[in-house]
C-alpha cells in the first residue's frame, strides 16, 4: 500500500507535473493539406500547406544538407531563408535570399548564439505571423524556449520542433508545451524512431518526437480528433528500423 507521504511526492514530482499538463493538451488533426519537405528519411518535416506570402524562415540546425530549406524555398517563393548550426562552417551552397550564421539557439549546452528573441529581434520583418521557425538543436530546444518570452513566438506562422531528451527536462518539458498550447495549435506529429519510448505517469511518450504546430488564430476551422499517426507523407527517419507503434502521447487517450 502507498504511504501518504509516497502520494504526495507522486503527485508534486515534475514528471507527474508534466503528465497531467500534457493530458491537457491535444493533438489537432485539421482539414487543411499538408506537405513534406526534406530529406526522405532523417531531416523531412511536415508542414501545412501556406496560400500566402510569408517573410521567410528561421531554421535552427541545419547541418550538412539544407534540402529542408531549398524545398520550402523553392515550393513557397520564400524571399529569406535564415540558417543558424554552430557546429557547421558553411552549407556547400546557399541560394539567393539565403543566409547562413554560424551560431545557435541559445539552450543549456550552446556556447555560441543568441536566445529566440535575440533572433527575433535581428530579423528584417517581425510582421506577427509572417515566419516558419524550425528548430532541432539536440536538446537545447528545451532552454531556448523555456527562457523566449511569448512576444518571441509571435512572429511565427507555423513551428515545426524535433523534441529530445524528455527525462532530462521534466518541469522544462511542461512549461514548453503550455507556452506553446498559448498560442499554437499541434497539428502534426512523428515519433522519430532512432528513439524508444518511455513512461511518465500514465503517459507513454517517444523519446524523440517531431511536431508541427499552428498559429491559433490562422486557422480557420479545425477538426478536432483522434488523428492517423503515420499519414503517407511520414517515414521512419531510420529505414533500417520499423516505425514506432503510436500508443502513447499525444497520439493515444492514456
Amino acid at each position: 500500500m502507498t504511504s501518504p507521504f509516497e502520494f504526495f511526492r507522486t503527485i508534486l514530482s515534475p514528471r507527474f507535473r508534466l503528465g497531467r499538463s500534457l493530458l491537457r493538451i491535444s493533438l489537432v488533426e485539421d482539414i487543411l493539406p499538408k506537405s513534406r519537405f526534406g530529406e526522405p528519411h532523417d531531416g523531412g518535416y511536415i508542414l501545412v500547406d501556406e496560400t500566402r506570402r510569408l517573410a521567410g524562415l528561421l531554421s535552427f540546425g541545419v547541418g550538412e544538407t539544407i534540402l529542408f530549406e531549398e524545398e520550402l524555398h523553392r515550393a513557397w517563393s520564400l524571399p529569406l531563408v535564415w540558417l543558424a548550426d554552430p557546429t557547421v562552417e558553411r552549407p556547400p551552397v546557399l541560394a539567393d535570399g539565403f543566409h547562413f550564421f554560424p551560431l545557435g539557439l541559445k539552450g543549456a549546452s550552446a556556447r555560441k548564439g543568441l536566445s529566440l528573441q535575440g533572433w527575433v529581434e535581428k530579423l528584417p520583418s517581425r510582421a506577427p505571423r509572417s515566419w516558419i521557425l524550425k528548430i532541432d538543436v539536440e536538446g537545447d530546444e528545451w532552454a531556448a524556449l523555456d527562457e523566449a518570452p511569448d512576444r518571441a513566438l509571435e512572429p511565427f506562422r507555423q513551428i515545426v520542433i524535433e523534441f529530445h531528451h524528455w527525462h532530462r527536462h521534466w518541469d522544462q518539458v511542461r512549461r514548453v508545451y503550455e507556452k506553446l498550447a498559448r498560442q499554437f495549435v499541434m497539428v502534426h506529429g512523428h515519433a522519430n524512431n532512432y528513439g524508444g519510448v518511455i513512461r511518465v505517469g500514465s503517459l507513454h511518450l517517444a523519446e524523440v518526437l517531431e511536431l508541427t504546430w499552428v498559429a491559433r488564430d490562422q486557422l480557420d476551422s479545425l477538426k478536432i480528433d483522434t488523428p492517423v499517426m503515420n499519414q503517407p507523407l511520414d517515414a521512419p527517419n531510420d529505414p533500417a528500423r520499423p516505425e514506432l507503434t503510436p500508443n502513447f502521447w499525444p497520439f493515444a487517450g492514456q
